[in-house]
């Protein structure tokens, strides 16, 4: 059945309007339709005006929303696919409806192509929005002061490790990148595993990290979030006066040193993952932990997978104990109550947005919210693997997104997914326009540094120097403005 918030029958609809109920079709349609714009063929009268939903780069998810949307209205909805080139360059987006990539916010709100979401759905009971997990509520569907988007879920990044390994060793999960970098060598160690070590012509790494295009710089950013999260430093990537870029400072440097001391004897052949293949990696029994997410979307028949899936534990990024003074240009230890953990956010992940030209804003809205609640989303957004719950009234239907995870990984990945998103400090990652831009040249100075092609700080120089480049063709001004609402300092 609908959800509360649009629970309603066709034949309902009058009598809904003449309570006030706040319920799906009578909101879709309004009370008393223009019948010029709700018509179907043949002069039969459409209670629901037919909505175009442009989907960017996600045809399993269009497919979704239009078979839900079908089986519950027994309506149509004309679903468009768009890739992002076309979405990026549009003057005026061509539907009422957008779902995108939840990284790309920043770029769609500064063209003007999105509608904010209006209080009357925000503050509205049914639609429940202190349901919807801490970090993705306050930051990722805000654009300056204004929620643009809706979540369909933002997988984080996870450290994901087997539970019979780390049982058999007697070992807990790192707390910091420094325990997962000792860790990670050690458990590469196939002598350390007994009779859990893989045969002798197997591949066997201590761990896997997602290093594919658009995901290697990610990769830099999770790693490096908690040594560049002072709380003096506003924004840690690009300096908020002069816009220059600050990637090539100790933060980074740091943490790309690291990443290159883990990568060992794999330089020459570096494995790129995305997240969810490493996350299959671990799943085939060819690593002891991975940095990846699960995902249902991308889950594999074989039964021996699966049931090693079941076998898998999930837990909180690593963090730090120590955070570099950007203004000192020093270290500081953190203090004692002051957590280590500090979560990058949009590193992934799927929103829907009302386009700011759709002629049926109140409609649109109503759609969105649909699609964002909580229960409709359950059957549409494991249908990507760019996603994952949002809600907290989610966590008991965790499966549909997770695949084959055994009782205790299920309960681990809600556990450490909440957590995650409980941290007072977090990354916001890069949500400015050219987005795509700036992460392909941190993709290529970290992968240039993994293979052993530069040092980590010529790398980094160089990327620096890329990052400069990308601000100032796009217009420093510009770029001023979206820093700071995307840091939420700006709220025109």
């Amino acid at each position: 059945m609908l959800p509360r918030i649009f629970c309603a029958r066709l034949a309902d609809v009058f009598f809904a309007c003449v309570l006030g109920g706040f319920v799906f079709l009578s909101l879709l349609a309004g009370c008393g339709p223009d019948s010029s714009s709700l018509n179907k063929p043949g002069n039969k009268k459409r209670l629901i005006p037919q909505l175009t939903v442009l989907i960017v780069d996600d045809p399993t998810l269009g497919d979704a929303i239009k078979s839900e949307w079908r089986s519950r209205t027994e309506d149509e909805v004309i679903i468009r696919e768009i890739t992002w080139q076309e979405a990026a360059a549009a003057k005026r987006l061509p539907g009422d409806l957008i779902v995108y990539p939840a990284g790309q916010l920043g770029e769609l709100a500064e063209a003007g192509l999105l509608a904010p979401i209006s209080s009357r759905t925000l503050e509205n009971d049914a639609f429940a929005m202190r349901d919807i997990y801490k970090l993705l509520r306050l930051h990722e569907m805000k654009w300056g002061d204004k929620v643009v988007g809706l979540p369909l879920g933002s997988p984080q990044l996870m450290l994901v490790y087997r539970l019979d390994i780390f049982a058999r060793l007697q070992i807990k999960p790192p707390r910091t990148w420094a325990e997962y970098d000792a860790l990670a060598a050690r458990l590469a160690k196939r002598e350390e595993l007994g009779e859990l070590a893989p045969p002798a012509d197997a591949t066997w790494r201590g761990t896997v990290e997602p290093l594919a295009p658009s995901y290697a710089g990610q990769m830099l950013l999770a790693r490096s979030a908690t040594y560049a999260a002072h709380k003096e430093q506003i924004s840690p990537l690009l300096d908020i006066s002069s816009l220059k870029a600050l990637i090539d400072q100790p933060p980074y440097v740091r943490a790309l040193k690291e990443m290159a001391a883990t990568c060992g004897e794999t330089k020459a052949k570096l494995p790129q993952f995305t997240p969810a293949q490493a996350y299959q990696e671990l799943a085939q029994g060819r690593c002891a932990m991975a940095i990846a997410w699960p995902s249902s979307a991308t889950a594999t028949a074989d039964k021996a997978v699966a049931g090693r899936a079941a076998n898998l534990g999930f837990a909180e990024l690593p963090g730090a104990s120590e955070t570099y003074d950007f203004g000192k240009k020093q270290w500081a230890a953190r203090s004692a109550g002051e957590s280590p953990h500090v979560p990058l956010l949009a590193v992934s992940g799927r929103m829907v947005s009302v386009t700011a030209t759709s002629g049926e804003q109140e409609a649109s809205e109503n759609m969105a919210t649909w699609l964002a609640g909580s229960e409709v989303a359950v059957q549409i957004s494991p249908s990507s693997p760019d996603t994952t719950l949002f809600r907290v009234s989610q966590e008991p239907d965790a499966a549909s997104w997770l695949g084959s995870i055994g009782d205790q990984g299920r309960g681990e990945y809600v556990a450490a997914l909440r957590q995650t998103q409980e941290r007072p400090q977090h990354s916001q990652g890069i949500r400015l326009p050219g987005r795509r831009e700036y992460l392909s040249a941190l993709d290529q100075a970290a992968v240039d540094a993994l293979r052993g092609k530069k040092s980590p700080e010529e790398a980094l120089a160089a990327a620096a120097a890329a990052w400069d480049k990308i601000t100032a063709r796009r217009g420093l001004d510009g770029q001023r403005i979206a820093l700071e609402r995307s840091l939420g300092l700006n709220n025109q």
